[in-house]
């Protein structure tokens, strides 16, 4: 949603009807069903929806908010007969509305606010009557705040197959799967009529929209058509088998955002179609194109490059680290192999120290020397002369 809620204390800016119509049309799809029905609306911010919930036949509604300061507001714009406003965490409603059934439960951009949506979910369906509806909507903030952004009120972002499998776990299959798109369009209104003639000048003149006749929705332009990944919104149903109309637009129209090629292509038709087109309008126009296709070119090759690089640059690291462990493994080899070769020469000196020291080396010395000299080992045998004389 565009804003959390809506406020309607009197040191708020005028309204602003789009937004109006944004948060008004989730309820709006409630209108055929709420009549002598028990609804409770969770999540219910100022309290509009619940009064609109009790305008369109509901025999009672229980509105629950966290924010006291909404639930005020609540009591003093929208008190009526028949619609109670209660302080409360949504995750915990079983508890203080004792269990009690509801024939229409209503819960509008709540889920992405909990910290534990599967315990959410679980109250909701505790506190349905058998055959009850229940009615709960997700934004796409994915759509609705830039790429690096989130909202600062949200805990969490859901794709619509992330929220559908959510609920679904919990509630089972949804009977009815809606996107809440924007539209834009024309209405034949009559001259005087309230929509026109009375716009909005506080958030209050809310209560005096209008819904029924006839509605003829044509399909969207190729470039603009609505899909899950643009939406404002989705909203699951379970227990109505009927279809839910599509419902409220704005009285007033605003425009849509169209990218560079439609701002391009819109102007050039402007200039085509005008009495008089200058020659060098066209030009400018034509190399305006040219320059932004190049731009466009350029982007996806440096985008492209910036991909190859890195891919590159992954591959190297990936060799340096493989050439890394190869080394680190050769130098635990010939790290333990010198172990070894220290070991093997300090039982070398050892054993060779118990043969010298030995009786039988001893005795046997005459007999060794005889031989050295019988192989003319005279040097060998003079040194070791002067060794024994020398101890």
């Amino acid at each position: 949603m565009t804003e959390e809620r809506l406020h309607f204390d009197e040191d708020i800016d005028a309204p602003n009807a789009m937004y109006a119509a944004e948060h008004l049309s989730r309820y709006a799809v409630l209108a055929p069903f709420v009549k002598g029905k028990r609804v409770l609306d969770i999540a219910c911010g100022e309290g509009y929806g619940s009064w609109f919930l009790k305008e369109w036949g509901a025999a009672e509604v229980v509105g629950v908010d966290i924010s006291e300061s909404a639930i005020t507001s609540a009591q003093k714009n929208f008190g009526r007969t028949g619609v109670r406003y209660l302080v409360g965490d949504a995750c915990k409603a079983p508890e203080f509305l004792d269990h009690a059934s509801f024939d229409i439960i209503v819960s509008f951009e709540t889920v992405e606010h909990v910290a534990d949506p599967v315990t959410f979910l679980h109250g909701l369906r505790t506190l349905a009557a058998t055959n009850a509806g229940i009615f709960i909507s997700c934004p796409n903030d994915y759509i609705a705040m830039p790429v690096d952004k989130a909202n600062p009120f949200h805990l969490r972002k859901y794709t619509f197959e992330e929220f559908k499998g959510l609920a679904e776990m919990v509630l089972g299959n949804g009977d009815q799967w809606l996107l809440g798109a924007n539209v834009q369009g024309y209405a034949f209104i009559p001259d005087g009529d309230s929509l026109i003639s009375c716009p909005m000048q506080n958030w209050q003149s809310i209560v005096n929209a209008k819904a029924g006749g006839t509605t003829q929705i044509l399909p969207s332009q190729w470039n603009v058509s609505p899909d899950k990944t643009n939406v404002l919104c989705y909203l699951g149903i379970w227990g109505v088998k009927d279809l839910v109309p599509a419902v409220t637009v704005s009285a007033q129209s605003y425009p849509a955002f169209i990218g560079p090629w439609e701002t391009i292509n819109w102007f050039k038709e402007q200039l085509a179609n005008a009495s008089e087109l200058k020659t060098e309008d066209a030009r400018q126009i034509l190399k305006l194109e040219e320059d932004c296709r190049k731009l466009c070119v350029q982007a996806e090759l440096s985008v492209a490059e910036a991909r190859h690089r890195t891919m590159e640059l992954s591959i190297q690291l990936d060799s340096l680290q493989a050439e890394r462990h190869s080394f680190d493994l050769i130098a635990t080899g010939y790290k333990n192999q010198a172990l070894a070769l220290e070991a093997l020469a300090v039982y070398r000196d050892s054993q060779l120290s118990v043969i010298y020291n030995s009786k039988s080396w001893k005795w046997t010395k005459p007999v060794r020397v005889f031989g050295r000299l019988a192989r003319g080992e005279f040097d060998s045998v003079r040194a070791s002369l002067r060794q024994f004389l020398s101890r």
